[in-house]
């Protein structure tokens, strides 16, 4: 594991306020639990991005054309060079919310993408809650602005 991605992992843990005892954990998973929901991490080494993956549900096989549909016709607004988009995980059946956000190169830039983490654990929660409803439309991405 790069030292520099160890280092951000870990200065994330103390920002976050995870407990001392699980920050070596927590590097060495590239995950941590955040609102209650599993982040995994990864560095994507040829770009110097970091990956934020977080699952949202699974959705009933009848309803996902029309979930999935909801979710494409809906923008969400987050400053460049952040991005957050929705995957289907083909095994699983999973909808996966996917953020991708630079490798902070300092402190305001960890406390960053720490906020942008938060961002992506309040968006998969929405999508929970899509799923988890009768209607067929994803309607609080709209509203869905960070940063």
């Amino acid at each position: 594991m790069n030292a520099d991605y160890e280092a951000m992992l870990l200065q994330l843990c103390r920002l976050a306020g995870v407990p001392a005892e699980e920050h070596a954990t927590v590097a060495g998973q590239q995950a941590m639990t955040v609102n209650g929901m599993a982040v995994q991490f990864r560095l994507e080494e040829w770009s110097g991005f970091i990956r934020v993956y977080v699952e949202a549900g699974r959705p009933a096989p009848a309803r996902l054309p029309a979930l999935c549909q909801s979710i494409l016709e809906q923008q969400l607004e987050l400053p460049v060079p952040f991005v957050m988009l929705t995957a289907l995980d083909a095994a699983s059946g999973a909808l996966i919310l996917i953020g991708c956000a630079p490798m902070p190169s300092h402190q305001a830039g960890d406390e960053e993408l720490l906020a942008f983490v938060y961002a992506c654990v309040d968006g998969a929660a929405l999508l929970r809650r899509a799923i988890d409803s009768e209607e067929d439309r994803v309607t609080d991405l709209t509203a869905f602005h960070y940063f």
